[in-house]
């Protein structure tokens, strides 16, 4: 009988034992899923993140580079392009680098770009200034609301998603305390 009884509670520890283990190894499989499901969205995020920054920053680029040119032949006393023909200005640069920040940017942005898009034709082909300092100020402003960067923020400072730290990865700030106690 003490045979029998000794066992069935080996038996009856080994399964519990094991029992206990592969529930451990479960949830850690699926905590390790979860964290690899969260470096993904963040990966996303941050891909979009810079998808649109760079499409504001070229669609700027583009644009100063044409009022600039309009600028310098204006004070230089050329005819307007719409007197001399546009040939040689490549807008439909700018209206490609626009048509990027109109794919990746929310309405605000978007309609702040085509905004300056037009106020760029106007001076490039008959400088006319009128509204295209405030329609790039509003582009700016749209876009540093947009990217999470406002007027009173550090440089370099965004609103990107910081990364989520998993129980297993260490803060920089822990003492050894923590993180032995896994804090």
């Amino acid at each position: 009988m003490g045979v029998v009884i000794g066992a069935l509670l080996s038996f009856l520890s080994s399964f519990l034992l094991d029992y206990f283990r592969g529930r451990r190894e479960d949830r850690a499989l699926e905590r390790q899923a979860a964290d690899d499901k969260r470096k993904e969205r963040l990966a996303l995020q941050e891909s979009r993140y810079s998808d649109r920054k760079a499409a504001y920053l070229r669609f700027e680029q583009q644009v100063d580079k044409r009022f600039s040119r309009a600028a310098r032949d204006e004070a230089e006393g050329e005819p307007s392009p719409a007197d001399r023909g546009a040939e040689g200005w490549e807008l439909s640069v700018v209206e490609e680098e626009l048509l990027e920040v109109q794919l990746l940017s929310g309405a605000e942005a978007k309609g702040a770009a085509e905004d300056v898009a037009d106020a760029l034709h106007k001076f490039v082909l008959e400088y006319d200034g009128a509204g295209l300092r405030e329609a790039r100020e509003r582009f700016r402003a749209a876009v540093r609301r947009e990217l999470g960067v406002d007027e009173a923020s550090p440089p370099g400072a965004t609103n990107r998603p910081a990364p989520e730290l998993s129980r297993g990865e260490l803060r920089p700030d822990a003492s050894p305390a923590q993180i032995s106690k896994g804090q």
